[in-house]
């Protein structure tokens, strides 16, 4: 399996894969956070209490994760983020720049007077099942301002993950962002957790139009369209100007839809230890086979098996797949 010469892309041409001389530009908007990880052996009934076996704490966020990921592929991806302009926000910003080209560009992202960084706490069970509890706080204030739209407008591709659509002002920012990468023909990647397929649909659905790749589970198709069919769902979404679907199924792998065809990809063979960051590096996975015109079987084999590696580590953020897996991973793909 090799990318297709067929295949969409937004990369420049001759570019044959995510580990390569070209570099392609990628912003991604939505979260940065700290995540406060305590390993547990169960949930407690209202009212009681349990104690960790284990605490981590490190960068957090759904589009931080996916970039992180997209900048040790190779790609230039600038963080479009919020944090407070405390010390978890310098923290946060440090941890960033100090690694190097192994994280997304900074520079980008905005601090917030009053509002505090988001602390997401996530607590994860011997499964390797995830909850989490979440103020999300600066993040809801990112602002449309003019250095954020030149950053969209100079990217070949904008990754923009759905929690941004919770609140405003962050959700007119969202906006004005996806408007941009429209109306300057960059392709559009949304990845849409359960949270905001539930509670902001209607604003999902207004910017769908403008989407290329939908990420999101059958839950979260069926979640949008408030339809009771998987696949229904799906079509719905392709009907409402989506050009393809990237369906997770868990254990069963992905599926990824057009309206004249689809494949389907099985997930990869692990032992799950945390499946946070799984979803965001899957994502990372469909950006990445964008942005170097790869066809939809080679994205969604990298896709699946990037969020493979990410539940055989405990934790996201700078704990996913490091730069070396990634090309291993790929070059095996380009071998298959």
């Amino acid at each position: 399996m090799s990318p297709s010469d067929h295949a969409e892309s937004a990369a420049a041409p001759g570019a044959r894969g995510p580990v390569g001389a070209s570099r392609p530009r990628v912003a991604a908007l939505g979260d940065l956070n700290l995540d406060l990880t305590l390993e547990v052996p169960g949930h407690p009934p209202a009212g009681g209490e349990a104690f960790a076996t284990a605490q981590h704490s490190g960068v957090g966020g759904s589009a931080t994760n996916t970039a992180i990921v997209l900048a040790r592929a190779g790609v230039h991806c600038r963080l479009l983020a919020c944090v407070g302009d405390d010390p978890w926000g310098h923290h946060l910003l440090g941890l960033l720049s100090a690694a190097g080209t192994d994280a997304p560009d900074v520079a980008a992202v905005q601090r917030h007077a009053s509002e505090p960084t988001q602390v997401n706490v996530v607590a994860v069970t011997p499964d390797g099942e995830r909850t989490m509890y979440a103020y999300r706080g600066a993040n809801t204030r990112l602002a449309p301002t003019q250095q954020l739209l030149e950053v969209v407008g100079d990217s070949e591709v904008l990754h923009l993950s759905a929690y941004a659509l919770l609140a405003a002002p962050q959700r007119d920012t969202a906006q004005a962002a996806v408007a941009a990468a429209s109306s300057a023909g960059r392709p559009v990647v949304a990845d849409v957790p359960v949270g905001p397929a539930l509670e902001v649909p209607e604003h999902l659905r207004a910017v769908l139009p403008s989407v290329h790749t939908l990420v999101a589970s059958a839950a979260e198709a069926q979640a949008i369209t408030a339809t009771a069919d998987a696949g229904n769902a799906v079509g719905r979404l392709l009907e409402l100007g989506v050009r393809r679907v990237a369906l997770k199924l868990g254990r069963e792998g992905c599926r990824l839809v057009r309206s004249d065809g689809e494949v389907a990809v099985p997930a990869a063979t692990v032992e799950p230890l945390d499946t946070t960051g799984a979803g965001d590096s899957f994502a990372a996975g469909v950006v990445l086979g964008l942005a170097h015109g790869w066809d939809d079987q080679a994205t969604g084999e990298l896709a699946a098996a990037l969020g493979g590696l990410a539940v055989t580590r405990r934790g996201a953020g700078l704990a996913l797949a490091s730069r070396r897996e990634i090309a291993d991973l790929v070059a095996r793909l380009e071998r298959s």
